[in-house]
C-alpha cells in the first residue's frame, strides 16, 4: 500500500462537523457498547486509496505544487461522507446495520421531540432550520 497522509485520515475519521457526535456522545458510547460494535479498520476507509493516489502523484511528478495540494486539499470527489449508517466516537468509526440505526435514530428523534415540546419560543433562524429539516421527513 502506498503512503498516505495520516492527518487526512484522522480528519476523515472525525466526521463532518456535526454537533451530534458531541451532543449525543453518551448515546453513541452506549450504542457502541450495547451492540458490541467494532471500530472500522483504517485500511477499509475509502479515503485511504484516494489519499495514497495523491501522494503517489506528487512523488511521481516531483511537483512541489502538487505535493502542497495533496497535503492541503482532498481529492474530488470528496472521499468522506459515508452514506451508510455509522457513528463517530473518538477517532473511530463504527458501522451500524439497519436495525441498529433504527434504534439509535429513534432515540435521537424522541429526545428532539421532547426538547421541542418543552420550548416556549424559537428564533426566526431556528424556525427556518427546523422547518427545512422536518420537511425532508416522510
Amino acid at each position: 500500500m502506498a503512503e498516505f497522509d495520516p492527518i487526512k485520515i484522522l480528519k476523515w475519521k472525525a466526521g463532518r462537523p456535526a454537533d451530534i457526535w458531541l451532543s449525543q456522545r453518551e448515546l453513541v458510547a452506549a450504542t457502541i457498547k450495547k451492540f458490541n460494535l467494532k471500530a472500522l479498520e483504517v485500511d477499509a476507509y475509502p479515503s485511504v486509496p484516494a489519499a495514497a493516489a495523491m501522494s503517489e502523484a506528487a512523488t511521481a511528478t516531483k511537483s512541489r505544487s502538487l505535493a502542497v495540494e495533496a497535503k492541503l486539499r482532498w481529492p474530488k470527489p470528496f472521499p468522506g461522507g459515508l452514506r451508510i449508517p455509522h457513528l463517530h466516537y473518538g477517532a473511530d468509526i463504527y458501522l451500524l446495520d439497519r436495525a441498529q440505526w433504527k434504534e439509535f435514530s429513534a432515540t435521537v428523534l424522541r429526545e428532539a421531540a421532547e426538547r421541542i415540546a418543552k420550548a416556549k419560543e424559537i428564533s426566526f433562524e431556528q424556525t427556518l432550520e427546523l422547518t427545512e429539516a422536518v420537511n425532508t421527513l416522510g
